[in-house]
């Protein structure tokens, strides 16, 4: 059974999908590029962006984040509870808006509800499918909070077809739901070892294997259910972990260097859903001295964490690119996330965001909405 909490830096070394800034290792030993001329920087409100505090769920909730949302500003993520001294609960949640661009909402559990246990909600699609996993570690999709049980330990993506992908130690697989090309039953295939975290509309996968190196697995139509793995190569020759992918295969993630340094990396294909990219450095291009992208829409603009100069703690920020993706844009800071230099964040290492650009993740202990 999953026990999330929010852990310290000494992870264990399976999860590898982690973040952690603020310390002194992050910080570069050699003098920062500086960012480029063209990418100007602008407050959050200067840009309309509203913070929406989503709050927690009923009981005896501490703190909470949000980890996905769809295009409808559906939110899902985890809310920690305090079952006895030292131990901690985390259990997913939907949030729902009232209304098309409300400021308010309904946060539920995503079931089961009220057992002495976990789930999380880890994705979500237009639809308003959620996927995560459930107290008996079941891989598992909601539709509002009746769960259905996968054939995984965990679903960690989802599509607007319907097509969840899982994990099960550090094998990934595919599932289909009924009706998929032709078939009537659900059908679980294959992906290879390899740590998923998303996937697009046309079924490209994104991740990173064993160890730190992203991967793509693409498949060899669109919507198809075989394919292969393909590595995505690095910036500076360190580690890298592919976390996010839009409809265009546009992939982001970050790298971690040999000095210990924390770089947010934007994959730019050289052809929409192709197989070659260009490998950008975001951080340099937003003057973050280290950061993780974490998010990437269909428009091209990037969600991520940074340290910048000047500011204390990790800033959520948004990225948003005029013509050249590796030189010019505007970078707009949401604020700090307000998350301890000591801890880590698994499951996603950033903020989410969606194709009107609205970010979801965490502010002053509470899952929060920007909206755009």
């Amino acid at each position: 059974m999953k026990n999330w909490t929010l852990i310290p830096r000494a992870a264990p070394a399976a999860v590898i999908f982690a973040f952690v800034s603020g310390c002194s290792a992050d910080r570069p030993i050699g003098p920062l590029a500086d960012r480029t001329d063209a990418t100007t920087v602008a407050a959050a409100a200067e840009n309309s962006y509203t913070a929406i505090d989503l709050g927690l769920l009923p009981g005896d909730a501490y703190v909470s984040i949000a980890l996905a949302l769809n295009d409808r500003d559906q939110v899902v993520g985890r809310s920690w509870h305090v079952r006895e001294p030292g131990v901690e609960i985390g259990r997913g949640f939907l949030w729902t808006p009232d209304g098309p661009n409300a400021e308010t909402g309904q946060m539920i559990e995503l079931g089961p509800v009220g057992l002495i246990g976990t789930s999380d909600g880890v994705a979500i699609n237009d639809r308003g499918v959620a996927a995560g996993w459930n107290k008996d570690h079941f891989a598992a999709i909601w539709t509002t909070d009746v769960a259905t049980n996968l054939p995984g330990e965990s679903a960690v993506a989802i599509n607007n077809r319907g097509y969840v992908v899982l994990e099960t130690g550090t094998a990934a697989s595919l599932w289909t739901p009924p009706g998929t090309n032709g078939l009537l039953t659900e059908q679980v295939y294959p992906l290879g070892t390899f740590r998923a975290l998303a996937i697009n509309d046309r079924g490209q996968i994104v991740g990173a294997v064993p160890g730190g190196g992203a991967v793509l697995w693409q498949p060899n139509e669109p919507g198809g259910v075989t394919g292969e793995l393909i590595p995505l190569g690095s910036f500076a020759g360190g580690a890298t972990f592919a976390v996010d992918i839009n409809d265009k295969g546009a992939i982001v993630g970050y790298e971690t260097t040999s000095g210990g340094r924390t770089i947010a990396l934007l994959w730019e294909p050289t052809r929409p859903n192709g197989t070659s990219y260009t490998v950008i450095d975001l951080s340099s291009v937003i003057g973050a001295y280290t950061a993780v992208a974490s998010g990437i829409n269909n428009k091209g603009e990037v969600a991520g964490l940074g340290g910048f100069l000047g500011s204390s703690g990790r800033q959520a920020w948004v990225w948003a690119p005029t013509t050249k993706p590796e030189s010019d844009g505007t970078l707009i800071i949401l604020g700090s996330t307000g998350l301890p230099d000591s801890e880590v964040v698994i499951d996603r290492p950033g903020p989410a965001i969606n194709n009107r650009g609205d970010v979801a993740y965490k502010h002053n202990g509470h899952a929060t909405l920007w909206r755009k």
